[in-house]
């Protein structure tokens, strides 16, 4: 049913402006051209959404024959296991007829679909189209850290769906306006994590490189793949489906994963202690003036867009996600005293990893976990620095030019409601006790009055 194809061989990627009033909380995608790499990610093996991105696939195809689809390895592979006996029999809408003397020759004609490393399908997608929850998005920006995000288009068909606006049903109807510069956008702020480490060439570190290596060879996560595990789709793809990858290198791959210490969050930089049964020491600086030394299970960097997340569960506050603000959030910390901030968006935040001097670290078992956007990251020792910024801040605007365009995350919406339309119906916002006949007479009468 589908022909894959090396992404290395399509255009270079189309980066739109955003337009409208400086004071609007949308913007007006415009596009140079029309886009023509589309990237889909997808909730992986679910039934439900594998025939949303089927039935999606073959409606690119057909209405717009220029736009070329792009899947990530693990998502080639899942297509790929299609047999016409399971289409046959678990989605029988989607097998063209055969039998029919009216059936078209070209119906029957693998659909091209293409794929290729990571780095190859940045450099090449101009916009994601995702099909499944919140993480699904999550996964998705996260293979655009440290360059510029797509617009994305996000359909819900997870189990979470604050940041989905679309219901699969209207994919005709949303692609369309975005294919054709008539989708409203709204920009999501990301932050930087930058890391460095108190002892670069240590062996310590070393040792540390060589077990986040290991971890990246034996990774068992269900909703996200090690590197290897993508090279390895990727030689065997090459061999089922004859698409040349003969520049796949595991070692280069590991290597360029490694040594990357800057990564963007679109939701939450997260610093825990895991599975250690002891506290977490952490020094905090704010535009380098001291603020506390926290003994806690860990703290929370949030956006705007992660407010509604982990940092919610820990007592965060729910912010709009176009204040420009980061927040910090502490998980369970010894003192009742430290309580959640929000910081102003050019805030410079330092945290330092405190070791205990009564014992003896064993760098076996790192004091500090770290996590971005769900993501498990470098493990972190005494002595290491990790510095937090905005986005925004990293990149200087010339004067008179507003930059907003090449930084955050912009998402196509259906009107500037979605927001307050979500934190009601998603997050059920000051919802009491009684049934919801009761509730909704309540809330008329405390509106009268």
């Amino acid at each position: 049913m589908f022909k894959l194809n090396p992404v290395a061989g399509l255009g270079a990627r189309l980066f739109p402006k955003y337009t409208g009033h400086q004071n609007s909380i949308v913007k007006r995608i415009v596009w140079p051209s029309t886009p023509r790499n589309v990237l889909i990610v997808k909730k992986p093996w679910h039934d439900k959404v594998l025939n949303a991105t089927i039935t999606f696939i073959k409606h690119i195809h057909k209405n717009y024959p220029s736009v070329n689809v792009i899947v990530v390895p693990e998502v080639a592979e899942e297509l790929n296991s299609l047999n016409q006996t399971t289409l046959r029999t678990k989605y029988p809408s989607l097998v063209p007829s055969t039998l029919s003397g009216n059936a078209s020759p070209s119906a029957n004609e693998p659909i091209p679909i293409h794929t290729g490393p990571i780095s190859e399908i940045v450099s090449k997608t101009d916009l994601i189209v995702s099909l499944g929850g919140d993480g699904t998005i999550l996964r998705g920006v996260s293979l655009f850290s440290n360059t510029i995000a797509p617009p994305i288009l996000s359909f819900a068909l997870g189990t979470l769906g604050f940041l989905l606006p679309f219901d699969f049903r209207n994919h005709e109807m949303a692609f369309a306006e975005l294919y054709n510069s008539k989708s409203i956008m709204l920009r999501r702020e990301r932050i930087e994590c930058h890391i460095v480490k108190a002892h670069a060439d240590s062996m310590e570190l070393n040792k540390q490189r060589q077990l986040l290596n290991d971890s990246l060879i034996d990774s068992n996560s269900n909703d996200s793949l090690s590197t290897t595990e993508q090279v390895e789709r990727l030689k065997r793809l090459s061999a089922e489906m004859d698409a040349p990858f003969d520049r796949v290198s595991i070692t280069s791959e590991i290597k360029d994963q490694i040594k990357n210490l800057k990564i963007h969050a679109m939701n939450d930089i997260v610093l825990h202690r895991g599975s250690l049964p002891g506290l977490l020491n952490l020094d905090v600086y704010i535009n380098g003036n001291f603020l506390t030394r926290t003994t806690a299970d860990g703290l929370i960097f949030a956006t705007p867009t992660g407010s509604t997340a982990y940092s919610l569960s820990a007592g965060g506050s729910i912010v709009h996600p176009t204040v420009k603000c980061i927040l910090l959030t502490p998980i369970c910390p010894r003192s009742l005293s430290f309580r959640p901030l929000i910081l102003p968006l050019n805030s410079h935040i330092l945290i330092k990893v405190i070791g205990k001097d009564s014992i003896q670290c064993d760098y076996s078992k790192f004091n500090a976990k770290m996590s971005i956007d769900g993501i498990p990251q470098l493990r972190l020792i005494p002595g290491d620095e990790i510095h937090i910024i905005s986005e925004s801040r990293s990149r200087i605007d010339p004067p008179g030019i507003d930059m907003d365009h090449k930084t955050g995350v912009w998402c196509v919406v259906q009107s500037k409601g979605d927001w307050v339309n979500g934190i009601n119906s998603m997050l059920g916002f000051n919802l009491g006790f009684k049934s919801n006949s009761n509730s909704n007479t309540s809330t008329n009468t405390n509106t009268n009055t």
